[in-house]
């Protein structure tokens, strides 16, 4: 009788040690989650402004191009800003993929894509001015 109460009391002095590593092992998986998923928003944030970086450098190009094309008179650069508007476009595409999570972002978005259409427009006009000559001559 004497081993089996020395038993019962050893089980009720090890549940408070038990219910204390059930917790901490608990604690410590919620820890863990926690920090993987804000390193998986870290990385995404991450990728978002080298994104953003990509889409700006790509706009001062088409900037820098069409500045270059207005000095020289020459519309050889009318491929390139074409090819710049499509990879601009996937840009944006990529920027509302990788944004869909948050909600106020949708409108930054549409603020950037016409301002980037708007660009766009303004260059394929240039463009368009320069290759008009270019038609005329070819038809006389």
């Amino acid at each position: 009788m004497n081993i089996s109460l020395e038993r019962r009391r050893l089980r009720w002095a090890s549940w408070p040690y038990s219910s204390c590593c059930l917790e901490s092992g608990s604690c410590s998986y919620r820890s863990t989650t926690d920090l993987i998923d804000r390193e998986v928003r870290v990385a995404q944030t991450h990728q978002v402004r080298e994104t953003i970086e990509h889409l700006l450098s790509m706009m001062e190009d088409l900037e820098s191009t069409q500045r270059i094309d207005l000095l020289t008179g020459e519309s050889q650069y009318v491929q390139l800003y074409r090819e710049m508007g499509q990879s601009m476009e996937e840009a944006l595409r990529s920027l509302t993929d990788l944004t869909s999570d948050n909600q106020t972002q949708p409108q930054h978005l549409l603020a950037l894509r016409t301002s980037d259409r708007s660009e766009i427009g303004t260059t394929q006009r240039t463009c368009s001015t320069y290759e008009m000559p270019e038609r005329l001559t070819r038809r006389s």
